[in-house]
């Protein structure tokens, strides 16, 4: 879809839940993130997040700074 929409060159890498073994909020697919993304935890603010799935991610993503 990145691709089709002309997306995909604003995009490193994408990172999804089900390919990754663990289902969100578990909290390590988001530092798995940040090591794609070449950053460390204090860094996590320079992140970019797109969930499906509000209640649950934002928490997550707010107690990391991102």
């Amino acid at each position: 879809m990145l691709t089709e929409f002309g997306l995909a060159v604003f995009v490193d890498f994408v990172l999804d839940s089900g390919s990754f073994g663990f289902k969100k909020p578990v909290y390590s697919i988001y530092f798995e993130a940040l090591r794609h993304a070449i950053l460390s935890a204090a860094q996590a603010d320079r992140v970019p997040f797109v969930g499906d799935r509000p209640t649950c991610e934002v928490l997550a993503l707010m107690m990391l700074g991102m």
